[in-house]
Formats: structure tokens, sequence, C-alpha cells
């Protein structure tokens, strides 16, 4: 090797991590570095600089290059070359390597060490242990001990940790080296685990008690488990500079997996239960130790809990892991009700399996469960209490806050387990928090009251018969007297936002009690709603959340509130109203989105029976006939035209009132249209569609308008007769010619499938004379299929097309389900679109397939869109199958049955066969009852002409022997016979081929 080639090497490598280098220079060295690597002498190369150059970033190429040779390419080593490579590494091992030596390349030597003992231990590398422990065995230093737990460690990262996905024949490798090293070291890799822990080295000892965490999951628990261990363990505890890193070591030796026998001598011979009862937490000095031994409690009492509640358990076992676990209960719970919120969170999951366990068997009961229960409802109350610095504005949130909350769901799910299994004692508690709060809120801070109502709230959800039950006895349902606590209170308003939307939430979700309580307090809450507290509230959070609120308030309350609707009406209407745009409003984005939820509401209210008609007619002329009128004037005189790309002011506004108009119609029906009472409602919706399909054919190419109109469209779907049937074909056409973007289609889809499933036969005309067109537009914003769906690819392109997908599938299959089947065969242009739906719904399965010339390079491009799809588009393509072979096998022929079933056989075939098609996994096993409902859709109408496929043509090239194929055959023939269950004794042949096919 010249000294040129040495120098441009080691400039190459440097230059790549030179600050000061340029661009064009980093990618040069880059590609000369990658062009180096792909020579079949690169590992001499990288063998001779590690042991020559004097750079460390280049020894660190050298070590990587090296290891990834030898996992990609060791196929072309001989083993002379092999033997090589290991004296040279073990050499810089005992030579080279020095404390100045950094951590980063010490760490890369140990990943090219382990590359080559992958491929030569045992076989051609016996002694690889015997050679460390021949180091370790002469007076080591600090240096070399860190090496050989460094070692150790990168063995149980690349062959033993679960978190690492494996190749089947990297884990194949694995287990044959955790084989080897049973039968080779193991007993001598924990003596030396011993030595290392006695000698008490503050950093190699409790390098090592990690080390010996990672082993103990697969080695014999009983070489750690010796007097000389144990002992050692117990005096670790009382060392604070071991503690931490013991209880770890000491929650993976009781996690270890066994039978239960086993796992409670080890419990009682380690005396973990004396070890926690002994120990004081102090989360305050050392949060560290305390999180351990929370883990460490946690770990203990899930053991003894799973011994404790097997079924069948035999006596002695259940007793004595019950009196265990009941004796360290108190002091788990003391750990739950910890300061600290880690130490608290450990042991959250263990409460959650020790309470589902109790509702699930009596047989776990302890003396003092109704106490231990309550302590826990009371440190849930306490722990999920906010602090007086907790920041309540999501962009200003950081890692605290984000935990925080997440730690409140953790506590808030234990809270109703608890609920379910003691509910007597659940209402006690939040009515005895209620009334405390309620009459001491002078002197309690903001967390006690937000904490109080979060918990009220959430106890709805413990109740479901008790709230959603008007009628049941007042005296009986301790809410009422508890809604009335807080509404009578003056807790709405505290001064702070948290309260002011916990205050609201609990209206609503309480809101099918209100209807018997009196006018006087109900105003109260109507008041509340649209004053500061609310509406009008200085936080836009708060406001936004209080219209959303106020509308999932007065959905229920329709009837009851109608009295006040007059009023209320006039409190919110200004906040309803809706302007021209400004700035500022277009720079935000979502220009009036909670004011909808007002309209929603008021139309909730307006769709009351209760609410005369002249009232009803009066709230709409204030409300849509202003509306009307602005959205004429704008189009009379084309304000429109206006607008810019980046301030679309106008077109912005014209999209509001429409959407506004749509939210007020979700208070009716489509019972409204045929109710006498809200004939005079329903016709000034008809009129307002007038001008909605007017500003549709103005601005046909606005997507915010199309998206309002269609809103619109599917609301007066549902409120309207058939009279709309007159207005929507010309407004389907408009929307059909501005479709150009994929979400368009896919909300036109949306809108056809609604018509179709209200009005089934009367729109078949509608629809009939629509897909071809759509068919045609349909396919080229899918690629007509060219979309690489195995890339896992999250940009919105991509989720868009799947969408398109899965929305154009459902739309097929509205059109079986609604009986408009004729609409693909009405004439012979659509017999040829049946067959581009048929491929196009094929597509979704395949893999490759060869091109047909039948469909010319159409049904190329399709298939290749079926590279990867989800199980949900899966099952809605085979669904479409089914109904295709249950709708036209018996009246387009036997040429059309025989294409249908030999593309569908081998389609669905060769899905099933994708390597990547799990048949274990859940989703992916009901894909397989899909398929044989649509292979008895094909026994059934084309019988002996798919069986006879299937035998003498299709099973025999994948294989299958003579009395294979008739077994399946003879089966699948049955598969319609309900007597005999032939539908399922099907499915489990073709669920057992399937198996037999995916082992070879």
């Amino acid at each position: 090797m010249d000294e040129q080639f040495k120098q441009s090497f080691e400039r190459a490598i440097l230059s790549q991590v030179d600050a000061f280098a340029s661009q064009p220079v980093k990618k040069d060295a880059y590609d000369y570095c990658e062009q180096l690597k792909h020579r079949d002498d690169i590992w001499k190369i990288c063998l001779q600089f590690v042991l020559e150059s004097t750079y460390d970033q280049v020894k660190f190429w050298c070590f990587g290059t090296l290891s990834s040779f030898l996992s990609e390419r060791a196929n072309i080593l001989s083993d002379q070359d092999k033997d090589i490579i290991k004296k040279a590494l073990m050499h810089w091992f005992l030579n080279v390597l020095n404390n100045r030596t950094p951590a980063f390349l010490k760490n890369k030597f140990c990943e090219a060490l382990i590359a080559i003992f992958r491929l030569e231990y045992y076989s051609r590398w016996p002694t690889f242990f015997k050679d460390l422990f021949s180091i370790l065995s002469n007076s080591p230093s600090e240096l070399m001990i860190e090496m050989y737990l460094n070692i150790l460690d990168t063995i149980d990262f690349e062959f033993v940790a679960r978190y690492i996905e494996r190749s089947p024949e990297s884990h194949k490798r694995a287990v044959e080296i955790k084989d080897a090293m049973r039968e080779d070291c193991v007993p001598q890799i924990v003596s030396t685990f011993y030595t290392i822990l006695s000698a008490k080295h503050l950093v190699l000892s409790n390098r090592c008690l990690t080390t010996m965490s990672n082993y103990i999951d697969w080695i014999d628990i009983n070489l750690v488990t010796t007097e000389q261990f144990v002992q050692l363990f117990y005096q670790f505890l009382t060392m604070n500079e071991f503690r931490t890193n013991t209880c770890k070591c000491l929650c993976v030796m009781v996690e270890k997996g066994m039978n239960d026998n086993d796992k409670l001598k080890l419990i009682t011979s380690l005396q973990i239960p004396q070890i926690l009862l002994n120990t004081v937490v102090d989360s305050e000095n050392d949060e560290q130790f305390a999180e351990s031994v929370s883990e460490l409690a946690a770990g203990v009492s899930n053991q003894l809990l799973e011994i404790s509640s097997r079924p069948n358990q035999d006596f002695h076992l259940y007793s004595s892991a019950s009196k265990i676990l009941q004796d360290i209960f108190p002091f788990v719970l003391a750990l739950f009700a910890d300061a600290d919120d880690q130490v608290s969170s450990s042991v959250i999951k263990f409460l959650n399996d020790f309470v589902s366990v109790i509702k699930k068997s009596k047989t776990l009961q302890f003396e003092s469960l109704q106490t231990q229960l309550h302590e826990m409802l009371s440190t849930i109350q306490k722990k999920a209490k906010f602090t007086e610095d907790f920041k309540f504005d999501p962009s200003q949130q950081d890692d605290y806050e984000t935990g925080f909350l997440e730690y409140r769901k953790e506590l808030f799910v234990l809270y109703k387990n608890i609920g379910i299994i003691a509910p007597d004692l659940m209402k006690q508690f939040i009515h005895a928090l209620t009334s405390h709060t309620i009459s001491n809120l002078n002197v309690l801070g903001f967390a006690d009251a937000e904490i109080c109502l979060t918990l009220l709230y959430i106890t709805a959800e413990v109740f479901p018969d008790m709230i959603n039950r008007p009628n049941v006895n007042q005296q009986e349902n301790i809410f009422f007297n508890l809604l009335l606590q807080i509404v009578g209170s003056n807790i709405s308003s505290f001064p702070h936002s948290s309260i002011q939307l916990a205050y609201f939430e609990v209206l609503s979700r309480y809101a099918s009690l209100i209807p018997r309580f009196p006018d006087d307090i109900i105003s109260s809450m109507l008041q509340s709603f649209v004053d500061q507290r609310g509406l009008r509230n200085s936080n836009p959070q708060v406001q936004g959340r209080a219209k959303f609120l106020f509308s999932k308030f007065s959905k229920p309350l329709r009837d009851r509130l109608s009295g006040f609707i007059e009023p209320l009406f006039a409190s919110i209407k200004e906040i309803m109203a809706i302007n021209l745009p400004s700035d500022q409003d277009l720079i935000d984005g979502d220009y009036g989105g909670d004011r909808f939820f007002l309209y929603e509401a008021v139309g909730y209210l307006c769709a009351s029976e209760k609410v005369n008609s002249e009232t009803r007619q009066k709230i709409f002329q204030e409300i849509l006939v202003p509306i009307n009128s602005a959205i004429e004037e704008i189009l009379n005189q084309k304000l429109f035209m206006s607008d810019s790309a980046e301030k679309p002011r106008f077109t912005k506004y014209i999209g509001s009132m429409v959407r506004a108009a749509a939210f007020l119609s979700k208070g009716f029906d489509d019972s409204a249209a045929k109710k006498i009472y809200f004939k005079d409602s329903v016709g000034f919706f008809k009129h307002f569609l007038m001008t909605v399909t007017r500003v549709h054919s103005e601005l046909p190419k606005s997507k915010d308008i199309q998206t309002c109109v269609i809103l619109y469209y599917h609301r007066m779907i549902e409120l309207m007769n058939e009279e709309i049937l007159e207005v929507i074909p010309s407004t389907l056409s408009n929307l059909y010619q501005s479709c150009t973007e994929i979400y368009q289609m896919k909300d036109l889809l949306i809108l056809l499938g609604q018509l179709m499933q209200k009005y089934k036969d009367k729109v078949f005309n509608l629809i009939n004379d629509m897909f071809g067109p759509l068919l045609t537009k349909i396919y080229p914003m899918m690629n007509n299929g060219v979309y690489d769906y195995s890339l896992i690819n999250t940009s919105e392109e991509s989720r868009e097309k799947s969408e398109l997908h899965k929305s154009y599938f459902v739309f097929l299959h509205t059109i079986f389900l609604t009986g408009l089947q004729q609409v693909l065969i009405s004439d012979s242009k659509y017999f040829i679109n049946l067959q581009q739906v048929i491929v196009l719904t094929l597509q979704i399965f395949t893999s490759k397939k060869k091109n047909r010339s039948m469909f010319n390079g159409v049904l190329e491009t399709i298939l290749k869109g079926c590279q990867h799809a989800s199980v949900h588009h899966i099952k809605l393509a085979l669904l479409c199958l089914e109904n295709i072979v249950n709708c036209y096998s018996p009246q387009l022929g036997a040429e059309f049955n025989d294409f249908v079933m030999k593309n569908i056989t081998v389609e669905t075939f060769t899905m099933l066969f994708r390597p990547d098609f799990d048949i274990n996994d859940g989703a992916s096993f009901n894909v397989v009852s899909n398929v044989t409902q649509v292979f008895a859709a094909l026994v059934d109408k084309c019988g002996p002409a798919f069986l006879n496929y299937l035998a003498n043509s299709f099973l025999p090239q994948l294989g299958m022997d003579t009395n294979d194929i008739q077994g399946f055959c003879l089966t699948l023939q049955d598969i319609n016979n309900k007597k005999n269950n032939g539908l399922e004794r099907f499915k489990q042949l073709f669920i057992t081929f399937l198996q037999s096919r995916k082992k070879k």
C-alpha cells in the first residue's frame, strides 16, 4: 500500500467530518469512501489502518466498515482470512487499546469483534471466552474490565435483546450462539460478575450490575441466587452507590419466566418483601433509587398477583402469594402516593391489574380492601391536581406538561376501574369531595376546584344508567344534588380557565339530568354559557370549547329549553354574526370555525316541537335571510372576482355562510320534512338551496366552496323529500366538472353513496349517467393504480390516494347494497367498464402480474397499485368481488364466468401467498374468511366449472398432490351446505393449507 493511497484514504475520511470542508469536498470524499467499500480487499485495508493510523476518526470508519463487510460479504472470505481478522482485532485489543482511546472507538471495536464472533463461534473459535477469561485472570486493568463488559453488552444487543427485530436467519443464529454459550461459558461469565461486583468499584460494579441484568433473562437463575450473590445484594442495598442498580437487577430476577412454585420460592428466598418493607424511599434526595424501588415493588406485586389469581391454583401457592401481597400492599400504596410522579407511575399498571382481578374474581379479597380502595381514590385526587405553574397553553407546554397529562390519563383509568368494583364507595367519595370543595371554595386553590369537577365528570362514565335515565327517582340519584351544588355555587366564576372548561364539560356530560331542574337553575346554567365565563370568555380556548359544549348541551335539552329560546338567541346572535373576514382572519386560517357550533345549537333548539312556528320562523328569518341576501349581493356584483389566491376574502365569506346554514340544519332529521309543523323551516332551507346551487355554478373551481356546497347537500339529502332530486343532477354535474383533486373526488363519491342509500332505485338514471364518466376520471387520479403502496410513505398525496381507493370500493359496494348493480351492465360500454371495475378491484391483491392484452396498458398499471394495501382495502375489495359474482354470473354467461373465476382465483391466492401476509395476524385472519365467502359465491354461481378449473388447472400448478386436491375440492364443493357447517369446515381446511404453504 503506497504512501499516496494512505494519505488519500485518510484525507477522504477526515474530510467528511471536517466542519470547515465545503460540501463539494465532503461529497467527493464520501463517494470515494463508498467506492472503496465495494472492494473485495477492503477488510485488509481496514485492518491495516486500525493498527497503524493515528486518527481516531479513521479507525472508527474502518471498524464500522469491517463490521458491515463481515455482516454482508463474509461469504468471499476464506477460513485463513477470518483467522487473520481475529488475530488482528485481538492484537488491537491487547496492544493498541489504551486509556486514551475514546468511548466511541471502543464501542465500534466491539461491533467489529462481535461481527467476526457471529461467524466463527463456536465451531471455529471455541477459545473466544477462554481468551477473555485469561485476560481477566491476570490482574486486569480497569480498562480491560470495562472492555470485557462492553463485549458482553454487545453480544446481548446482537443476539438476545428482545427489542431488536431479526430476520429468521439471524434469529436462528442467535439461538445457536446462546445455546453454545450455555454449554461453554455461562457459569464462568457469572463467576466474573461476582468477582467484579465484589471489588465494589463505583463505576465498574455498577456497570456489571447493568450487564448482569441483561443476562439474567436467559441464563440459569440458580447461578445468580447463590448465598454468595444474595449476601452481596444485601450489602449493595445498604450502599447508596450501588442500591439503585441492585434494585433493577432484583427486579429482572423476579420477573424472569418460571413456574409459579419456583417464582414464589425465588421471591421468598431473596426476601424481597422484607427488603421492600425495610426500605426508606426518599424521592426528593435520591429520585433514581426511589424509581427503582417502585419498579421492584410493582414487579414483585405483579408476580404475586398472577400466582394468587391463577384459575385452579394450588391452595398453598394461592394463600402464600396473597398473604405476601397483602403484607406489601400498604408499601405499594405509599409509593403510589409519592410526591415524585415517576415513582407513582411505576405502580399504576399493577394497581389497575389488581383492580381488574378483584372485578373478575371474588377470591382475592383483603380485609382492608375498602379502606385501601378509598386511599387509592384519595391519592388519585391529590396526584392528578395541576401545579400552580402548569402551562395550559399547548403551544407553551414542554416535556413536563406532556408527561403529566399522560400520567393524569393513567390515574383516571384507575379511578374508573375502582368505581366499577366499588360503586358505593365512589359515590361516597365524589359526594364528599364535591361537598367539601363547594363549601371551601374561598380558601381552596384552582387545582382543588378543577380536580373536583374533572372527577365528577369522569364519574359519569362509571354510572351511565344514573346519568342517562332522567326518570330515575331524584332522591335515589346523588348526581342531582351534586349538580345542584355545582350550579348553585360560584365555582364557574373562579378566575382560572381550567375550572371554566371543566365546569362546562360537567354541564354537557350531565345534561340528561337537567330537564327536571327548576327554571331558575337552568337559567343560571344558560347564563354561565353566554357570559364572560363561556362564549364571551377572554381565553380563546375556553371560548371555543364553550361553543362546542353549548351545542352538545342543547341537543338532549331541546324540549326543556324551548321556553328560553328567544332570550337565549337574542344573547348570542351577536356572537353568531358572520362578517367579511379581515386580513388577520385570513392569516389565522380557521375563520369562524367554532362559531358554527352556535348555529348547530340554535338548530337543535328550533327543531323542538314545543317551539311555536312563529318563533321558529322569526329566528330563521334573522339568520338565513341576511345570509342569503349577502351571498346574492356578492354574486350579483361579482365581488368575488376581486379575490386573490392569498386573500380569498369574499370566497371565504360565502363559504362560511353556506357552512353556517348547513350546521343550522343539523337540528332537523329526515323526519322533519314529513312533519307539518316543520314545513316552514324546511322551506327556508329549500330556498337557500337554490342560492347554494348558484354559488357553485358561479365559483366552480373554488375548493373551499365545493367543500361547503357538498356539506350543505349532505344535509339537504337528509332533510328534504324527493324534490331534491330535481335540483341535484345539475349540481352533481358541476361538481363532477370541477373535480380536479383527489379529495374532491372522494367527497363526490361519498355524496353519491348517500344519495343511493336514501333514494335507491329513484336515482338509477342519475348514477347510470354518471358512472362511466366517473370511472374515466377516477382511474387517472389513482394513476390507473400505478402507486407503490409497498413503500412506507406518509406523504399527504399517498394518504389521499389510499383514501380514494377505499372510497371507490365503498362506492361500488353501495351500488350492490342498494340494488343498483344494473348500472354496471346497462349497455355494452358499461360491460367494458364492469371488466375494468373487476380488474381494478382485483389489483388490491397482487404483487406482480403480466400484462394482459385485453386491457392493454390500463390493466398493467392498475395491477401495480396493489403492492401494498391495508386490510380494510382488501376486505372492501373482496366484498365487491363477492357482489360481482352473485349479481352478474347468472346473466352474463359462460365467458364472463370464466373470466371472473380465473382472475379471482389467481389474484386471491397470490395475495394470500405474499410474504408480508401474516395469517396469524387477527385482521389478516379475517381476510381469509372474506376469501372463503367469495369462493362460496363462485361455487354457487359457477359450480362445476370453478371446481374443474381448480382441480385440473390451478391447484396442480401449486404442486399439490392428487389426494390433497381431491380433498380440497370435495370440501369446497360442500361449502354452501349449512347443515354440515360447510363454510366453517372449508375455512378451517383453507387456513391449514395456507399455514402449511407459509412454512415451506
